[in-house]
């Protein structure tokens, strides 16, 4: 899958006309002390928009005093605030709780509140990171807005370049058994393990898309029943393996995906791509494994010069 950068920075983006488009955000809110955090960032959309929240059973939120917080966004036009059980994370209730609402509308921007409480000294920051790129100024929202308009299908924040280089996309070998179970039931026929040996994926479960791309996912008619129980810990389930589907179920389509990146200089542009580039070279653990073969054979020729020079 070819995925098309999209780059932003303070100093240059390309000035459009608000496209004529319809947006719903989709909030799944588990923890509340974050929500200032998207005040902060959902603030920056310059265009109406609905807001979509979903709160899971075992959190305690009176709605009148969370629809009060968000009040304060100029450009909300509606709130619906759903109580729905504690199962598939964010990704149930956008399935399960809010299809429906959602398809009425262009654009879906679907965010959560994440905490990455495993590894949390390595992954600090990966929130700010992902609402950085999808929100970053009310213009770049424009330019990500007239995309979707015309030739994107997906957009999706930049991997945190933090995460472990030796992760594998798919994660567990159960959940590409899941996900390929997932796309046959959704009518594409694909072989993933053979066409998708690394996925592209919004890594963090956050993104904007057109609805109509993702029209297979939400026809699958999902249910909480298909969701296990909490907890289900940090891989292996339905959830995990419908978070690495998101850029493939508008794959034959014209529509494309295009991953973000906003800068607050053009300087950082080629910094950061570099540092991509060489981030992505570790993801794939073919790469990774040629890189230490490699290294080793550059160390056996160092110390084969070596024991030349004193003998």
């Amino acid at each position: 899958m070819k995925v098309e950068n999209l780059i932003f920075s303070e100093q240059k983006v390309e000035r459009l006309k608000l496209p004529t488009i319809s947006v719903v955000v989709h909030l799944h809110l588990f923890y509340l002390d974050l929500i200032p955090d998207f005040l902060k960032y959902l603030g920056h959309i310059p265009v109406p928009f609905s807001l979509l929240i979903s709160i899971p059973e075992g959190v305690v939120a009176d709605d009148n005093d969370v629809k009060k917080l968000f009040c304060i966004l100029s450009n909300m036009r509606e709130i619906i605030i759903k109580h729905t059980p504690n199962k598939g994370r964010d990704i149930a209730p956008m399935l399960c709780s809010f299809a429906e609402e959602i398809q009425k509308y262009d654009v879906l921007l679907h965010l959560h509140t994440k905490k990455t409480l495993h590894h949390k000294d390595m992954l600090e920051g990966w929130l700010k990171h992902i609402l950085e790129h999808l929100l970053p100024s009310d213009i770049c929202i424009i330019s990500i807005l007239s995309r979707l308009s015309r030739d994107a299908g997906m957009i999706i924040p930049p991997d945190f370049v933090s995460y472990n280089v030796a992760f594998d996309s798919w994660g567990t070998p159960k959940n590409l058994a899941i996900a390929q179970d997932v796309m046959t039931r959704g009518g594409l026929n694909i072989n993933l393990k053979k066409e998708y040996p690394e996925i592209v994926y919004p890594e963090g479960g956050m993104f904007w898309a057109c609805t109509e791309y993702l029209h297979r996912l939400f026809a699958l008619g999902l249910t909480y029943d298909d969701f296990p129980e909490e907890p289900i810990g940090i891989d292996g389930t339905i959830a995990h393996a419908l978070e690495r589907l998101y850029c493939l179920w508008g794959i034959d389509g014209e529509k494309k995906v295009f991953r973000t990146y906003f800068f607050e200089s053009e300087q950082t542009v080629t910094r950061r791509l570099a540092k991509e580039r060489w981030y992505f070279i570790g993801k794939n653990r073919k790469h990774l494994m040629m890189c230490r073969i490699l290294g080793v054979l550059c160390l056996v020729l160092f110390v084969l010069l070596l024991i030349s020079i004193f003998i």
